[in-house]
């Protein structure tokens, strides 16, 4: 098996004898499926609460919540209340997509719509974001994974 991080890829093991996940530079081995959700779920909440802060300086957002999620529908929402929920799967794109969703999720805290308001607010930073937008499509398949209850 195969796990991209960041759009890298490593090759995934279950071992039951690993307590701790341990990441090499190209390997990711973990006890089970359990061990993999809580692993993707921690690196998200630092590595994309860490970017999100950074981009939230480039498109002057501020006075949000963020939190992460797992939808199985969605790469993240922005609620009326400002609070930007970002699926753990993200952390499994390329750094360009994971940029894309939360600068869409940013740009939400101005413009709570898919108006063309919204969506230039989108292309003042990303100019590319339709290309951005029509890769992601190609990626849905990974909301559907890593479902242990």
């Amino acid at each position: 098996k195969k796990i991209s991080i960041l759009g890298k890829i490593f090759d995934l093991k279950f071992k039951s004898q690993y307590k701790k996940p341990v990441l090499t530079d190209y390997e990711l081995i973990v006890k089970d499926e359990k061990a993999l959700i809580k692993y993707l779920k921690n690196i998200a909440d630092e590595i994309l609460h860490k970017r999100i802060l950074e981009l939230a300086n480039v498109v002057k957002s501020s006075n949000f919540e963020f939190k992460i999620d797992n939808s199985k529908v969605r790469w993240g929402s922005c609620s009326s209340t400002r609070v930007i929920k970002i699926n753990f799967r993200v952390v499994m794109l390329e750094c360009k997509l994971v940029d894309y969703v939360l600068i869409h999720e940013l740009s939400h805290l101005k413009q709570m719509n898919h108006s063309p308001a919204f969506w230039a607010e989108v292309s003042s930073v990303l100019p590319n974001y339709k290309t951005l937008r029509n890769e992601l499509f190609n990626y849905d398949f990974l909301l559907q994974m890593y479902r242990v209850k």
